[in-house]
């Protein structure tokens, strides 16, 4: 690591040493060993974090949290969004969370909220609710499906989804009860 032979800032002697420290946490019944970086001064024996190891633990703990409360993972996120054929802006655009939101959920550098994790698995199972988000976002669904194979607009089949929260169903839909999304009472403002 980068920390290794840099000067102690607290003794002014020694050198500090990178090292990595498996924690086990357990939160919401799920368990797991989180790895935790930090430096230790050969001189002194003071522990101490950079910014780019205390980075490196918060993603760590932001990705653990996400696990335990049955959230996508970073790289989930960024698995579903490159399937829907969109940017990380265009996500933004579509699903919501400011302009730097799905950066920053892909990162682990903040979890999504239950809702927006519901949100994007729902564009990932239900292609006509994807489709209608995007009618809404002002993207026209056919610059998408120049990207995504496996969408399609308009379709007639009937797909049920039941949603689950932590476990729990909580409701079943079905995509062709959806409204058009060129219904005046849905036009986006």
């Amino acid at each position: 690591m980068s920390e290794s032979n840099q000067a102690c800032p607290i003794c002014g002697e020694g050198s500090l040493h990178a090292q990595k420290n498996m924690r086990t946490i357990e939160r919401n019944g799920y368990k797991a060993d989180v790895a935790l970086f930090f430096s230790v001064c050969d001189t002194c024996q003071s522990e101490q974090a950079s910014a780019e190891q205390l980075k490196q633990n918060k993603r760590a703990m932001i990705a653990f949290r996400k696990k335990a409360n049955n959230l996508l993972s970073g790289r989930e996120v960024r698995r579903v969004r490159e399937k829907l054929g969109l940017n990380q802006a265009q996500a933004a655009s579509v699903l919501g969370g400011g302009p730097v939101a799905f950066s920053k959920y892909e990162s682990d550098d903040t979890a999504q909220s239950e809702a927006m994790d519901n949100l994007i698995r729902v564009c990932e199972a239900v292609p006509s609710a994807f489709s209608w988000l995007l009618q809404r976002s002002g993207i026209e669904p056919e610059s998408i499906l120049k990207k995504v194979s496996w969408l399609r607009i308009g379709t007639s089949e009937s797909l049920t989804v039941k949603y689950q929260t932590r476990g729990a169903q909580v409701a079943t839909y079905d995509h062709n009860a959806l409204p058009a999304a060129n219904q005046s009472e849905y036009k986006a403002a």
